[in-house]
């Protein structure tokens, strides 16, 4: 994938206009539409700029490796979840239990199911507790 293409792709996940990553990188919308077009080729100064308006490095660009890696850590979320994740990694404690989590792709499927049970008695016992 070209630079130009990869500079789209991430503004477009980050649902900016070409015009608002534009003024984030003090660059012409102009400019940065030939960019994407690949009619121009950015300098490594503007490529900085632009990577630092997609809060990216500039080898997420250029380097093949590093774009397929990111690329497939993106998990796309809805509002709700986002403010959800949010709301949760600024609760104290929270990254401690997260902690708990590494493996989780690992775990058997019974061993999800006894952590959904608890999780699912455990709110319950809260809403009953709070009435």
């Amino acid at each position: 994938m070209s630079i130009g293409s990869r500079i789209r792709s991430e503004r477009k996940k980050q649902n900016l206009t070409l015009k608002k990553l534009a003024e984030k990188a003090d660059i012409s919308v102009s400019y940065l539409g030939d960019i994407e077009k690949e009619r121009s080729k950015p300098s490594i100064d503007r490529l900085k700029d632009i990577a630092l308006a997609l809060d990216k490095s500039i080898s997420y660009f250029v380097d093949d490796s590093s774009f397929s890696e990111e690329e497939n850590s993106y998990l796309p979320m809805d509002e709700e979840t986002q403010t959800l994740i949010n709301e949760l990694m600024a609760a104290d404690g929270f990254k401690d239990i997260l902690e708990g989590f590494r493996g989780f792709t690992d775990w058997s499927e019974r061993e999800k199911a006894e952590l959904a049970g608890f999780l699912k008695a455990k709110r319950d016992f809260r809403d009953n507790s709070n009435r």
